[in-house]
Formats: C-alpha cells, structure tokens, sequence
C-alpha cells in the first residue's frame, strides 16, 4: 500500500498516556478508543470522504449525510454488508526532519515512562515552532511516536473532521517537516470509494479476499449509485473476481485506478484522453500523469507496461514540460470535480508549495508555468530501475 510507514504498521501492543489503550488489529490498522476519532462507523465515513473535496476541514453535515448513507446501501444490498473501509484516515501523520530534530525539545504531558518497546505519548510541545503554532490554533491533540531516544512519528489529532491531504498541504512547507499526509497501515483490505456528482453520490465497495495481510488476491467491485434528492439507490454495475472478461484499460469511474499505460503512446495521447467526453477517462489520464512525471514516482509501477516504453513516454513529457503541465492546467476548469481535484493535488505537488488559493485561481498557476522552464530533467529512478 502507498503511504505505509515502517513502524506505523507493526503488531507491537502501544501504551497511550492521557489517551487510554491502543490495540492492532489483523491488518494492522491501530485502533484508537478516544475521543479525539469518535465511532467507528464516523471514522470510516471520514475516511471515505479523504479526497471527495479541495477544503482543509470537512463539513461535519456531510460526515453525517455520508455514514447514514452506507448504513443505507448495507441494509439495501445484503452482499455489500461485510464490506467497510479499512484504511482509517481520520487523523495524520507528521514525520520530522531528523536533521533538524532534536527530541529532548519535546515535552510531554506527563513524565514520560522508559520505553522499552515503540511507544506513543501525548504532548505539549513538539519542538517544532511551526508546527507547534498551527496546531495550537487548530486546537489539536498531538502524540509522538518512536522509542526513548528517538521520536518517529508525530500524530495529529484535529477536534473536527479534516480531509487528511488537504490539511497536509499546509504543512508541508514548514522547516522541521520531511512528510505529513495519512497514517500508514500495513497490508491491504476492503475499501469504499466515494465519487460525488452534485446531487448524485457514486460509491464503489470493494471486498479484498486471500492473503490481504500481505495484500488481497482477489477483489470484487460493487458500483452504486446514490441520487440524494430521491434517497434512491441502484447497483448499476458488479465485477467479481470470477469473472471471465478482461478488465478494460479504464474501468467504470475509474475505480480501481489500475495505472493502465497501453493506451498512451505518446503525450498526445494522454492530451487527448484529458479532453475526452466521459469524465473518469479525463480522470485517468490525469491520474496516469502524475505517475509519469510526480516526484513520488519517477518509475515503472505497473507490470503490463514495459519499461522502455515507460521511460519513452516519461521522456517525452519532461522533454514539453510546459505542454505537460498544461495538461493539468486545463484540467482545473473542468466540469467534473475529480478531474479538478486530481488536476490541481498533481500540479501542488510538483511545485512543491500548498498554493492554498483555490484551483480556479488560474491565472497564479499560468504564472507559475510560465516561470518554468521549457525541458524538465527526469527525475532519478531508484537502483535497478
């Protein structure tokens, strides 16, 4: 899974002062029985809800709306019921720079106990000024995680719902800071996907089977539909494991994004694909996009895809690295959200600045395309590669 940390997704049994006990499930999820997460059908809708908006802070009306909602689809479609979101992103994970860090400038609540094991204590303080200062005004709870001598992790804690890559975003940036996003998690799991449409919701459960510790084997896909003026809901599609026909480059909504490269042999290609009629095509080619040319990837990922091919295209669009980025730049006045949420996260991360104004502030980002320059050097593959 992508945003799995080292130590996150251990079995080791975590002692919490001030916050009571935390357990580790079978897949490795860290279970926290506090009032800073709240109910575990509030924190799956939060975390289904991750990435469904461009706002820091999600609205507590939609939390509502949404797990009422999957309560809804379960009592209506009896094969969806074991169904439920795995990865738990309702609060986030901030790594400090170790460079920079230094742990005796962390105070705790309380004296911290000798930590023979990996253990996470609340603070006060995380030595971090920046750091310190947002979460102040955010009115957070915030633990260290790591051992006696050495702080690994810090975790957030916000009072109301967030939208974990969003608020991110706003750390990023800070001095102190290598990586703040959503907690990691070891192995892989069912998962609910959230696609809204105005006054339509799209959702997709998706039941991982086999060795899902290690990662699932088999899936089945299950697309609903949800019209919110109505209340009615229609199972528009299935995709079972067993099924017999080939999985299509793009599936429905996009949903696996499978990371498919057949159909682009060249930037054109994925241009093309960008201004195309149906909305989850347009998504997937922003989305393929950030899997050529993003920092985070810089690699072939995907085995279907070979790998001179991949570089091929990868070379080619940090050769037009001014059409490349009009690719996402186009993309922020679309009329689907998705695609204008996926545009603009793609073009936040390869500039490497929060850009908090809103996405449709395309005259900040004109300029900041212009500004760059007209071939882009690839970024480094890692050995082997």
């Amino acid at each position: 899974m992508e945003h799995l940390s080292g130590k996150v997704g251990t079995s080791l049994a975590l002692l919490v002062l001030g916050l009571g006990r935390c357990t580790t499930s079978a897949n490795g999820q860290t279970n926290y029985p506090n009032r800073f997460i709240g109910p575990a059908n509030r924190r799956e809708a939060i975390s289904v809800l991750q990435g469904t908006d461009t706002l820091a802070w999600l609205d507590p009306r939609r939390v509502v709306a949404v797990t009422r909602a999957i309560a809804l689809i379960r009592a209506r479609f009896p094969e969806l019921r074991d169904i439920h979101h795995s990865p738990d992103n309702s609060w986030l994970e901030v790594r400090p720079d170790q460079d920079r860090f230094v742990p005796s400038r962390v105070h705790y609540e309380t004296p911290p106990m000798p930590c023979r094991l990996l253990c996470e204590r609340k603070l006060l303080s995380t030595g971090i000024p920046g750091l310190d200062s947002i979460v102040h005004a955010w009115g957070a709870a915030v633990t260290a995680y790591g051992d006696s001598s050495d702080i690994a992790t810090f975790y957030v804690y916000p009072p109301r719902p967030i939208d974990v890559w969003n608020l991110a975003d706003t750390l990023l940036p800070l001095a102190g800071i290598a990586s703040a996003g959503p907690v990691g998690w070891a192995g892989d799991g069912s998962r609910i996907t959230l696609i809204p449409k105005g006054d339509t919701d799209l959702y997709v459960f998706a039941r991982g089977g086999g060795d899902c510790p290690a990662g699932c084997t088999s899936w089945d896909f299950y697309y609903v539909r949800h019209d919110l003026r109505t209340n009615r809901l229609a199972l528009i599609a299935t995709r079972l494991n067993n099924a017999q026909e080939p999985w299509p480059d793009v599936p429905l909504w996009d949903t696996p994004f499978n990371g498919s490269f057949r159909q682009y042999h060249a930037l054109r290609d994925l241009t093309v694909a960008a201004h195309d009629s149906l909305w989850w095509l347009r998504l997937h080619a922003v989305r393929a996009l950030r899997h050529i040319v993003s920092h985070a990837q810089g690699r072939n990922r995907y085995w279907e895809q070979d790998p001179a091919e991949f570089r091929q295209l990868q070379d080619a669009a940090f050769g037009a690295w001014h059409a490349t980025l009009g690719i996402p730049f186009h993309r922020l006045t679309d009329p689907d959200p998705q695609v204008r949420f996926s545009a603009l996260h793609l073009l936040r991360e390869l500039a490497r600045k929060p850009y908090p104004a809103a996405g449709t502030d395309t005259v900040g980002w004109r300029r900041w395309i212009a500004a760059q320059p007209s071939q882009h050097p690839p970024f480094p593959l890692p050995p082997g590669d």
